[in-house]
């Protein structure tokens, strides 16, 4: 079994309740499928099952980031299916409930896009012992797809006006000229048409690409600083299903460390 397959049966079966929900399912799999790879080599090994606590305090924030940001692609990719669902209807005339729903998918698009982003750069951050060379790169603003760009997309979004829609012709369509001069998103965004649906289409294409990347990057950057993580643990080195006393309950699995575990060395890895 590859690597990639095996860190996914291991997150379908002793991730926590939204990890094992979400992957269970094979196109969000596909979508962010290095997440299982990155949370089975450094977030399994260092969390406490059926606990809010972690075995290992140096990895927290880390996996915390990390988590939360696979929680917002989720939220991005609800938006999305949203977004299409609407755009994919005939609209013979103006229909403002339509179109309040239009503007809500739009927003929760970039704004849960570009906190997925922010959160996935904290990671870069946060991991032990990552240098700051490894941070990842985040692009030019009028560059469509970067970072930045989502980044700023999401800030027009909260910190300005809204980019009103309109249908024309049954399609539904942003209006250019608030797009461009008032809003300050660049023609280039546009690239030949101002669809809603062309433009949710493109930037969740993007969206993947990027967070996929970043997952990559993240990954060689831990494996090199952090070998003895670099082997997957064995279904038969996890405990499931333990209850931590004091704990959020059962359900995750208790990985039983060592002492040397527990004392917050960011190295201290129970399978070397």
């Amino acid at each position: 079994m590859s690597a990639e397959l095996k860190a996914l049966d291991l997150i379908r079966r002793h991730g926590d309740v939204i990890e094992r929900h979400l992957f269970e399912e094979s196109d969000f799999a596909n979508y962010f499928s290095i997440y299982p790879e990155v949370w089975a080599r450094f977030v399994l090994p260092n969390r406490l099952g059926g606990s809010v606590e972690f075995a290992n305090a140096a990895w927290a924030k880390f996996c915390e980031h990390h988590y939360s940001c696979i929680v917002r692609c989720q939220s991005v990719r609800e938006a999305y299916d949203t977004a299409c669902h609407l755009t994919s209807q005939s609209f013979q005339e103006w229909d403002a409930q339509t179109l309040l729903d239009l503007h809500d998918a739009l927003f929760g698009f970039f704004a849960f896009a570009a906190a997925a982003i922010e959160n996935l750069a904290k990671c870069f951050q946060s991991a032990p012992g990552l240098a700051q060379q490894t941070q990842p790169d985040r692009g030019d603003e009028r560059e469509i797809g970067s970072a930045n760009w989502f980044l700023v997309r999401r800030n027009s979004l909260v910190h300005e006006m809204i980019v009103p829609v309109g249908i024309h012709d049954g399609v539904p369509r942003l209006c250019e000229t608030v797009f461009q001069k008032h809003v300050g998103w660049h023609k280039a965004d546009l690239r030949s048409t101002t669809t809603v649906g062309d433009l949710i289409e493109q930037s969740w294409a993007h969206f993947i690409r990027l967070i996929q990347r970043w997952e990559s990057q993240l990954l060689d950057a831990l494996e090199v600083r952090h070998p003895k993580y670099s082997r997957l643990p064995n279904l038969e080195e996890i405990t499931p299903e333990v209850s931590i006393p004091g704990g959020a309950g059962s359900g995750a699995p208790y990985l039983q460390l060592p002492p040397s575990g527990v004392s917050g060395n960011p190295d201290s890895s129970p399978y070397s």
